[in-house]
C-alpha cells in the first residue's frame, strides 16, 4: 500500500533478476519515482552503464565498504526527497496553472456571453433607430405635404376672403352704411391675423424642416428701409407713434426678403408695445467703420413698456405671451419674434439680442 523509501537490489536472483525487478518497479506508477540501488559483482564500465541504462539510480560493484553503501543510500533517499519535493512543487505550479487557466477559460466565456448579449442588444438598438429613422422619415414626408397643403388650401381662400373684403370697403360693389364698414374692418383684420399666423407657422415649419427656400442676390439697405418705412409709417402714426429710420447705404448680399422680414417683425413687435414715443431703427457697421467685414448692426429701439428681465429669457421662445395690459390688448401668434431669431440665425447668419434700454423701453 505504501511504496518503499528506496530499493537496494542485486543483479544476479533466482527466478527475477535485478533487471527485471527494476523495469517492474519502473512499469508501476507507484514505484516509478522510487530510487533504486543494483548490486553486482560485475565490475568495468560497461556493467556500469547497463545498470544505469536499465533505470537505475545507482550501481555499486562488491565487494563494498559498508560506509560506502550507507553513503551512496542516504544520497539516493535524499536525491529522492528532492525529487519529489520538486515533482509536488511542480504539481501545486500546475494545479495553480490550471486554476488559473480555468479562471480565464470561464472569464472568456463570461466576456464573450456578455459579448454576445450586448451585440443582440445593439442589433435590436438598430433594428429600433431604422425604425425611427423610417417613422421620422414618413413625419418629414407628412411635414411637406402639410406645409405645401397649408401654403394652398387655407392661403388661398384666405387672401380671397381678404381681397373681397377690401372690395366690400372700397364701396365698388355699392355703398356701405357704418355697421357694414365695422363688420368688413372685423373680417378683414381678423383674415390678415389668421393669414399671419399661417406664414409664421409654415416659415418655422420650413426652417426647423431645412425646408426654407434662401435666395441671394446684391441688394441695397436703404431700399430695404425705404420699404419698411412704407409698410409700418402709416401704423405707427395711426397708434400716435413716430417711426424714424436713419437711412443707411450700403450694397449687401444676402437674401432681401428674409432680412425685410426680420426687421418687419421688430419694428411691428416695437410698435404694439409702445404707448408713446418713438421706434428707432439704426445701422451701424459691426467692425471697421466703412463696413467692408460685410456685417453690420441693425439697432430697433423704442419707448415702450419693456420687459422683465425674468421674461427676457424666453422672449425668443414660441408661443409666448407675457402678464401686461398691452401684451393682452394685442394680438399676436407668439411666434414674430421665434420666427425673427430662427431667420437671423440660420438664413442670415446673424443673431438677434435683447437689452433693456436705460431711459425705458427696449433696443
Amino acid at each position: 500500500n505504501r511504496p518503499p523509501d528506496l530499493v537496494l537490489s542485486d543483479v544476479m536472483m533466482p527466478g527475477m533478476d535485478g533487471f527485471a525487478l527494476l523495469k517492474r518497479l519502473r512499469a508501476d506508477e507507484k514505484t516509478a519515482s522510487v530510487p533504486i540501488l543494483l548490486l553486482s559483482a560485475c565490475a568495468g564500465e560497461e556493467a556500469r552503464i547497463e545498470g544505469l541504462g536499465a533505470g537505475a539510480d545507482d550501481y555499486l560493484v562488491k565487494p563494498f565498504a559498508a560506509r560506502e553503501l550507507v553513503a551512496r543510500v542516504e544520497s539516493a533517499i535524499r536525491l529522492a526527497h528532492v525529487r519529489q519535493d520538486a515533482a509536488e512543487r511542480e504539481q501545486k505550479i500546475m494545479a495553480e496553472a490550471n486554476r488559473a487557466l480555468m479562471q480565464e477559460v470561464e472569464g472568456r466565456k463570461k466576456a464573450q456571453n456578455e459579448l454576445s448579449r450586448y451585440m443582440a442588444e445593439l442589433k435590436q438598438a438598430n433594428r429600433q433607430l431604422d425604425a425611427a429613422f423610417n417613422r421620422l422619415t414618413d413625419i418629414d414626408r407628412l411635414k411637406s405635404m402639410f406645409i405645401a397643403s397649408m401654403s394652398h388650401e387655407l392661403r388661398t381662400p384666405l387672401n380671397s376672403i381678404i381681397g373681397f373684403s377690401k372690395v366690400l370697403e372700397n364701396e365698388w360693389a355699392g355703398p356701405l352704411n357704418s355697421e357694414q364698414k365695422d363688420n368688413l374692418n372685423i373680417i378683414s383684420r381678423a383674415g390678415k391675423h389668421l393669414l399671419g399666423l399661417i406664414n409664421d407657422v409654415i416659415d418655422v415649419s420650413k426652417i426647423e424642416a431645412g425646408k426654407m427656400d434662401v435666395r441671394i442676390e446684391e441688394f441695397d439697405l436703404a431700399d430695404v428701409q425705404r420699404n419698411l418705412y412704407e409698410m409700418m409709417g402709416k401704423e405707427a402714426s395711426d397708434r400716435g407713434l413716430t417711426l424714424n429710420i436713419e437711412p443707411f447705404n450700403m450694397k449687401l448680399q444676402g437674401d432681401r426678403q428674409r432680412l425685410s422680414q426680420c426687421l418687419l417683425n421688430l419694428v411691428s413687435n416695437s410698435l404694439k408695445y409702445t404707448e408713446q414715443g418713438t421706434v428707432h431703427v439704426r445701422t451701424r457697421p459691426a467692425g471697421p467703420a466703412d463696413g467692408r467685414n460685410g456685417r453690420l448692426h441693425i439697432i430697433v429701439e423704442d419707448t415702450g413698456i419693456g420687459i422683465s428681465s425674468k421674461d427676457a429669457e424666453n422672449l425668443f421662445s414660441p408661443f409666448v405671451r407675457f402678464n401686461s395690459h398691452l401684451y393682452a390688448k394685442e394680438k399676436g401668434t407668439g411666434l414674430g419674434l421665434y420666427l425673427t431669431k430662427k431667420l437671423a440665425t440660420q438664413v442670415l447668419h446673424g443673431d438677434v439680442l435683447y437689452e433693456p434700454r436705460p431711459e425705458g423701453g427696449s433696443r
